[in-house]
């Protein structure tokens, strides 16, 4: 079974290989890797939307769905730390969504080194977020 921690692990292998010298394939290696980030974190995000209410008139996609369901989380779900918490990460998720749909899609554009190695600290403080967020719901890592 593939893992949210299997996708970091894949993203963090291209930026490994897109620091190799010599690497012909160093800007498509940087933009899968913000990908695959972008992808671990909707994942571990996505366990915690699903203790919140689905979002109200909804009509985008799926990942907004799930973005909109930890923004709008309403405060008698969790505590209000927690809540806090949550809709952070809904705010985050949707900034390394935007970062993502950016990699995959605007390819005229240079995707240079440091905006990929920005792009998974973001992703990294995401999933930091929902291990301490999950902690807080279920009691568990």
């Amino acid at each position: 079974m593939v893992t949210p921690e299997n996708f970091m692990e894949q993203a963090n292998y291209l930026m490994e290989l897109a620091s190799s010298e010599g690497d012909s394939q160093s800007e498509m290696h940087l933009r899968t890797a913000v990908s695959r980030a972008y992808y671990s974190a909707f994942h571990a995000a996505k366990r915690i939307a699903n203790t919140c209410p689905a979002p109200e008139n909804h009509i985008a996609g799926s990942h907004m769905y799930i973005i909109r369901q930890l923004i709008d989380c309403p405060p008698a779900s969790h505590t209000r730390q927690t809540v806090k918490s949550i809709k952070k990460i809904g705010l985050m998720l949707n900034q390394a969504k935007d970062h993502r749909t950016h990699a995959d899609y605007d390819l005229t554009d240079i995707f240079p080194g440091h905006t990929a190695t920005s792009q998974l600290q973001i992703t990294n403080k995401i999933i930091r977020f929902c291990d301490r967020v999950t902690q807080d719901i279920y009691g568990d890592s």
